[in-house]
């Protein structure tokens, strides 16, 4: 089968969507599949890159965030299939019309509303009233990353006229990268960490378009657990990170808190294996699933997460962490001080957790479910 992939961002950019476009297209080309992937090329060229799978990084013609009007995208090479990650403001529009024109059978994966501050936020509604319903009306398949995720968002009217086409399928997890290992202090050894601190890990993009991370929030809780021997470890980069500097700063704990900007997606996992708990904070509905909720569980490390749809299903169902009231700092930090201050709680839940990734998210479960979708879609076309 031959399948193009369009997606908004794509390694090496830090954020989700694109990390789990490439996991997709890679299994999917180790079982055979004709992939490539279709992005953007912030660089100003149209760059295709060799390797596997093939991904085609087209120069734009405007870009605003991680929205870009892609003109290329109407004649790229025919598939049997696309498969268009939304939202992509712009380039995935001029996908679906290439496709509509073209004849070409689609699905989509819905990974979440757009929720921005102040007038833009009216342009995302606008759209969704508009090219987003168009695109989201044709498509053979829309797959959520959860059903608690649909039934509150933007999907929710399709769910009773054309639920039969909302199919939800969960992101995954590559578990030969990410797995527990005994000795953690081995872990802190190849970081340089001590020991003795007790470290809680935040992973995430921290530019404009992940503004609803809940790094502030995270801020402010660390300055208010009781454990003094806290380190707070922040793996991101992006635009906002001076600003959250500074608010460390502010806080005065910047000495109890180390922001890596430099780390690499391949050294991941040693990051959530060396960590005595992650943490998922965001607060609004622009988090959908949490993808390094799977990574650090997959790693033996407990989370905490903020109880928002999607999300909370993500903890429901490894049982491997603790919710709590998006943007609260106290109760973040109560729960961060749990998992940190009761090792048979941070067992349980780790054994918990690695337990259900396992059964639950792993990868090439998730690809026999996708492939079952890209098989439906064919047929019906």
């Amino acid at each position: 089968m031959k399948i193009a992939h369009v997606t908004a961002t794509y390694p090496p950019y830090y954020g989700g969507t694109g990390r789990v476009c490439r996991e997709q297209a890679t299994v999917l080309m180790h079982r055979g599949h004709d992939v490539a992937v279709y992005t953007v090329a912030y660089s100003g060229h149209t760059v295709i890159e060799c390797e596997t799978p093939r991904v085609v990084r087209f120069a734009p013609q405007l870009v605003y965030g991680n929205a870009a009007l892609i003109l290329q995208q109407l004649w790229m090479d025919k598939p049997d299939l696309l498969h268009l990650h939304y939202p992509f403001y712009g380039g995935g529009d001029c996908a679906w019309l290439g496709a509509v024109m073209r004849h070409i059978p689609y699905v989509v994966t819905y990974h979440q509303d757009v929720a921005l501050p102040g007038i833009t936020n009216v342009i995302v509604l606008a759209h969704h009233a508009t090219m987003g319903r168009a695109i989201l009306h044709r498509a053979r398949v829309i797959m959520p990353t959860s059903a608690d995720y649909a039934a509150s968002s933007r999907l929710a009217p399709m769910l009773s006229r054309q639920s039969s086409r909302v199919i939800p399928l969960p992101l995954g997890v590559d578990t030969e990268r990410f797995h527990p290992m005994r000795d953690r202090a081995e872990q802190r050894a190849a970081l340089g960490w001590s020991t003795y601190e007790r470290i809680v890990l935040f992973v995430g993009a921290l530019d404009c378009a992940h503004f609803f991370k809940g790094v502030r929030v995270l801020l402010e809780a660390v300055r208010l657990l009781a454990q003094p021997e806290t380190r707070l470890v922040i793996v991101g980069r992006g635009n906002l990170l001076p600003a959250y500097r500074t608010a460390a700063q502010e806080l005065d704990i910047a000495a109890r808190v180390t922001f890596a900007d430099s780390v690499e997606d391949r050294d991941l996992p040693v990051f959530y294996r060396a960590a005595d708990v992650t943490v998922l904070p965001s607060v609004t509905r622009g988090e959908a699933f949490g993808v390094v909720l799977l990574e650090s569980l997959a790693s033996g490390t407990p989370v905490v997460a903020s109880d928002i749809p999607g999300v909370r299903s993500v903890v429901a169902a490894t049982g491997g962490g603790l919710l709590v009231k998006p943007g609260d700092a106290t109760a973040l930090a109560h729960a961060i001080g749990r998992v940190l201050g009761d090792s048979r709680l941070a067992g349980l839940l780790s054994a918990r957790g690695t337990a259900a990734i396992s059964r639950l998210f792993t990868w090439p479960h998730i690809i026999d479910r996708l492939e079952e979708v890209y098989e439906r879609a064919l047929q019906e076309a």
